[in-house]
């Protein structure tokens, strides 16, 4: 056995309906994440401050506070640290007005749903190799699908 062997990368999957949250998860357990979930955004923002996460993906459609918030919540608190968690939006009724607003706030991604594993996969890619080439730290533009 490996005793070198690195943990398993952790997702935070910010989704409220059932089936979503079940494919979403599955998407990224395939892509090798182990997936925390947040059902709200209240939730999201918690999980964000307690654990370290290589990524999230966030719904914008949210039953307490919008996706945008947490965003610029998560936005907010990272000045103070000089860290960034690469975040990708997505939703079903977003239109692209709506998306820019979440890239102007600092979404690494957006995506609409249903989400394909590939987009997934290629937008989650375009992050991390933004985030590593800034050194840590993602420049907000890799990733943008439609």
């Amino acid at each position: 056995m490996d005793t070198h062997a690195q943990p398993p990368e952790k997702a935070l999957l910010v989704e409220d309906t059932d089936i979503i949250q079940k494919i979403h998860r599955l998407y990224l357990e395939e892509l090798g994440f182990e997936v925390d979930l947040a059902e709200t955004g209240y939730e999201a923002l918690r999980l964000a401050d307690q654990q370290d996460y290589h990524c999230i993906l966030l719904d914008i459609g949210l039953p307490d506070i919008s996706g945008e918030s947490v965003l610029s919540a998560i936005r907010y608190r990272e000045r103070k640290t000089g860290k960034r968690l690469p975040i990708i939006v997505n939703s079903a009724a977003a239109d692209e007005t709506i998306f820019q607003r979440c890239r102007e706030r600092g979404a690494d991604a957006t995506l609409q749903k249903p989400l394909m594993p590939d987009d997934l996969s290629r937008a989650l890619s375009a992050v991390s190799a933004g985030a590593r080439a800034n050194g840590g730290q993602s420049d907000g533009t890799a990733g943008d699908e439609q």
